[in-house]
């Protein structure tokens, strides 16, 4: 007997589960565990299949049915026969994965890739189908722990039967779509999952619903992260995320796409963030310094260790970085920070850097792939000098898409621990301060 069939039952249940991805979700594919463990001997698969944690998750990708004129050639029929057959395929690994899950809590990510949603209407008088997917997935909701949607907002209909005590262990939830305008979006307000008691961390993409009507537990929520699109008709201004921020007081992390409305009084009050450590801005004004700056003076971040600010500058636009740089200074804790370079102008992201805390120790900038010229880059060779001058106590510095900084101004970087340029093409240039 070999030495590895000598281990005890509970060893090697330990060496399989080291084996799954630790990033991700498990996939349907026999060249990874879980189900290459189940292809070796007789004895591998009867331990995996009894295992019940490594079939805990799951990563879907949902086959998609194409869209056939009607009335379907024979040609087409049969093309449709085989990839409904192959979808219906999938759905059936799909339970039959989780079905030997047993009572382990759940991490699922679907990702829907059908426009649609649903089976092709191959026929106008036929009714329209529930989608498959998602309802395969309510059977086992009372088990959902970690879940991410990619899906059309049609779809989300499907968890209408759902309470929030049908969800106990929820605590992370990711929706992701993309708008279909043939379609009319459900509204999330009906959601009750989102009432789950133990969601925590809840993310959401692409939706048009109005965040505020959102029916969370607000004050539970450590992680959140709201990108509507960008043409959304309810606003993402700076009263409507500080509203956002009063009302979720445990929050740890948070990410925000953010409208600015000049013409808009903001509410006197300082919000408090006291647990609030990584803050991820996207502001869509095309002023985004002055935004996020004039957002910022109204929060108290204390305990604030990594900021991100994503949004174009409108060039010829006025502005300056003054108020963000103050707001980033009453951050005691603030290490790490990244900017687009293009949320600036050239003038404004000199002030930036030159007013760095000395608490930042980490700064990664990134650059546009597509500046109108190399001559409209705000970063250039004085703005590292700035850096240099003004920013000792940085210790690592990173610039992606380098394509306005000459190497002739690298050296002026000497004092850094750590600097990587990445440019355009992908050479990488590393240097190390000595």
């Amino acid at each position: 007997m070999s030495p590895i069939r000598r281990l005890p039952f509970d060893i090697i249940e330990g060496i399989f589960a080291a084996c799954l991805p630790t990033h991700r979700n498990c996939v349907m594919s026999a060249q990874e565990a879980p189900v290459i463990l189940g292809r070796i001997c007789s004895s591998w698969r009867n331990i995996s299949l009894s295992t019940p944690r490594l079939w805990s998750r799951l990563h879907i990708v949902e086959p998609v049915i194409p869209q056939l004129p009607v009335p379907l050639s024979p040609s087409n029929r049969r093309l449709l026969d085989a990839k409904t057959a192959h979808r219906l395929r999938r759905l059936e690994v799909t339970s039959a994965w989780l079905g030997r899950s047993g009572e382990c809590p759940l991490s699922i990510s679907l990702e829907s890739n059908d426009p649609h949603g649903r089976l092709p209407l191959v026929n106008s008088d036929s009714p329209p189908e529930p989608d498959l997917f998602l309802s395969a997935l309510i059977p086992f909701a009372h088990r959902w722990q970690k879940i991410r949607f990619a899906v059309q907002p049609s779809a989300l209909q499907t968890l209408s039967s759902l309470t929030a005590k049908d969800v106990p262990l929820l605590q992370h939830l990711q929706i992701y779509y993309s708008y279909n305008p043939i379609n009319t979006e459900w509204s999330l307000s009906q959601l009750a999952v989102l009432r789950s008691p133990s969601l925590a961390e809840f993310s959401l993409w692409g939706s048009f619903a109005n965040s505020l009507d959102l029916p969370l537990r607000w004050n539970e929520l450590t992680e959140l992260s709201l990108f509507p699109p960008w043409g959304a008709r309810h606003r993402h201004t700076c009263q409507v995320v500080m509203d956002i921020l009063s009302a979720c007081p445990k929050l740890r992390t948070c990410g925000m796409l953010v409208h600015h409305s000049p013409e808009e009084p903001l509410s006197g009050s300082v919000v408090e963030c006291p647990f609030l450590h990584t803050l991820d801005l996207q502001c869509l004004d095309g002023t985004p310094a002055h935004t996020s700056g004039r957002l910022l003076n109204q929060l108290s971040l204390p305990n604030l260790q990594e900021f991100k600010l994503r949004g174009q500058q409108v060039p010829q636009s006025a502005s300056n970085a003054d108020s963000l740089v103050s707001s980033l200074a009453a951050s005691p804790r603030l290490e790490s920070i990244t900017i687009n370079s293009d949320s600036f102008t050239r003038l404004s992201l000199m002030d930036f850097c030159r007013g760095l805390s000395a608490t930042v120790q980490r700064l990664l900038i990134v650059e546009t792939m597509w500046p109108p010229s190399p001559a409209d880059s705000p970063l250039d060779d004085d703005v590292l000098a700035a850096l240099a001058t003004y920013c000792p106590a940085l210790q690592e510095l990173v610039i992606l898409n380098c394509i306005t900084v000459s190497d002739e101004a690298l050296p002026s970087l000497h004092n850094f621990r750590n600097v990587c340029t990445q440019a355009r093409r992908g050479q990488i240039r590393p240097g190390e301060g000595g």
